[in-house]
């Protein structure tokens, strides 16, 4: 796993470098005390998130790059960086209906400090290998990092793919 998530963290960050520019935010999406222990769950959950962005028009001219990581507890839970700010609110309610968790502690929305190290900051977050380990009943784990969304820049060129190909484990 070390080798894995080592060989994952170098690869979102380099793809991440290409677009530092792009992102002024991390939003972090917590599961409440009762978690799903499959991965194909937890995905229906990011879908079930990144349709409300859409129906909302944020997703329309924004994009977000999330990756996945364990709790010591064993929860899954999100960490997305994103091209455009966010309200707290909107991602508390939205997360906190889809999980059934608690609005003030499912979710923390945060800005980058220095947008310019945006590969740095998701190579921190991706190599920390005790996160990506798997917890013991935890099955269909899939993809742990992909990127949602589209933002066009001022020529009409997209800057962050709609779909990008990850490290299966």
């Amino acid at each position: 796993i070390l080798e894995w998530s080592s060989g994952m963290a170098r690869r979102l960050g380099a793809f991440l470098d290409n677009f530092r520019d792009d992102f002024v935010g991390m939003v972090t999406l917590t599961y409440p005390d009762s978690f799903p222990h499959d991965g194909k769950t937890v995905k229906r959950h990011l879908k079930a998130f990144t349709e409300r962005l859409r129906r909302t028009g944020w997703l329309e001219e924004h994009s977000f790059v999330w990756f996945l990581e364990f709790q010591a507890r064993g929860a899954p839970h999100f960490h997305l960086l994103v091209t455009s700010w966010i309200s707290r609110h909107s991602v508390a309610s939205a997360w906190s209906q889809i999980t059934g968790g608690n609005e003030q502690a499912c979710t923390r929305v945060e800005a980058l400090r220095s947008p310019d190290s945006v590969g740095a900051y998701a190579r921190k977050y991706a190599g920390k290998s005790d996160q990506k380990l798997v917890p013991e009943g935890f099955k269909d784990v899939g993809r742990f990092w992909g990127c949602c969304g589209q933002r066009i820049n001022s020529h009409g060129v997209p800057r962050v793919p709609v779909v990008v190909a990850s490290t299966q484990n």
